[in-house]
């Protein structure tokens, strides 16, 4: 996460938690999000024996249908009825069998994800009959579903409601619903798939069961200790931007301080070129014809013991430096070893073991075995 971002987002909500008589009540702080659950069991862990070589589990062999709940509750650890997403048109009654008092189904043609309209609907069937009276803050994540309708702000600010979007890419860290009740609810979820599967073989789960599996992990998931815990663990309730680790940042500063390291390596060598170009320009040295060939004998530094790569760049001219840089030190450091190899011959006692005389010898044994 940015670190910058969440202090600004940290400051906002500060703003918007004072009120002319103190502070903001838990009461009216809500958190609205939605989380995805399929009709089917995650087989978990199996407990067998060691060195078993079969070991079973219970599952379904469909993906199953993707249903969207969407969760909201405030800092008071008071939960909204959940309300689902189902596809389709026709809505039946029969779904909502077996789901919790309160509970809505919203059916949406393309798909069981939220849309803008939903949304819209949501605010108006289901969260501001329960809201409290008076202003209310409602924190939403930053899909674009939450904010991308003027009708949506229109009736957010006529009934007293404040919408807060988080930053983005930062609501596993600053959602309460995100950090504590999610993956409760999809655990309980599918450990109830699990033993519906196992009481019923060789059925399947439908949209027909999935309110009463809905309902008895809601009422696990759904609790005051998750509520609190989520809202405490964000900084939101009770007010604390520290409650977000250093470590949540460390990959972010990490990036930026590599980024103004690079930036910094790149200047010094630009100037070490420019400096080095200007020494070069500044010798009398014969120039090179307009070929963009490197010359074969470089410098007479190379004749001298102790010279270096480094020097015989140096004496190259201007244009072998600026337009063959690569084919120069190759070069160079080919007219180096040779000049070594003239220094310390070979011996004859130790066998020739170039690549060269290897590709031979590997020729010749290939030819006996033909």
């Amino acid at each position: 996460m940015n670190k910058l971002e969440v202090d600004a987002y940290f400051e906002l909500l500060e703003s918007i938690l004072t009120v002319d008589d103190g502070v903001l009540k838990p009461s009216c702080i809500f958190n609205m999000d939605e989380t995805d659950l399929q009709l089917n069991n995650r087989p978990g862990h199996v407990l067998a024996e060691k060195g078993t070589k079969a070991v079973s589990t219970v599952t379904s062999t469909e993906k199953g249908e993707t249903i969207t709940v969407i969760a909201c509750c405030n800092a008071e650890s008071t939960f909204l009825p959940p309300a689902c997403i189902m596809k389709g048109k026709n809505k039946k009654p029969e779904f909502e069998d077996g789901m919790a008092p309160g509970s809505k189904l919203f059916m949406s043609p393309k798909s069981a994800y939220i849309t803008s309209d939903l949304f819209i609907e949501w605010l108006k069937t289901h969260f501001v009959p329960r809201k409290p009276a008076g202003r209310v803050l409602l924190l939403l994540d930053g899909h674009s579903t939450h904010c991308n309708s003027v009708e949506m702000l229109e009736y957010a600010k006529d009934n007293d409601i404040t919408l807060l979007s988080m930053p983005s890419h930062t609501s596993h860290y600053l959602q309460p619903l995100d950090r504590t009740v999610f993956k409760s609810l999809k655990t309980h979820f599918y450990e109830q798939c699990r033993l519906w599967l196992k009481q019923n073989p060789g059925r399947r789960i439908t949209r027909l069961s999935f309110g009463r599996l809905l309902n008895k992990a809601w009422g696990k998931a759904a609790s005051a200790e998750n509520a609190i815990a989520g809202f405490k663990a964000t900084g939101v309730h009770p007010f604390n931007p520290s409650a977000i680790p250093d470590y949540a940042f460390t990959l972010e500063l990490t990036k930026q301080i590599s980024k103004s390291q690079n930036e910094c390596t790149a200047t010094v060598m630009v100037e070490e070129q420019e400096e080095n170009t200007i020494n070069i320009s500044s010798a009398n040295l014969e120039p090179v014809p307009n070929t963009f060939e490197v010359r074969q004998d470089i410098s007479p530094a190379i004749a001298e013991p102790n010279s270096s790569v480094g020097q015989i760049v140096l004496n190259a001219s201007p244009e072998m430096i600026t337009r063959r840089p690569k084919k120069l030190f190759a070069t160079a450091s080919a007219a180096v070893i040779k000049k070594m190899s003239e220094q310390f011959p070979p011996r004859s006692d130790l066998p020739d073991l170039t690549p060269t005389r290897l590709k031979k010898i590997g020729n010749k044994k290939k030819s006996k075995r033909r």
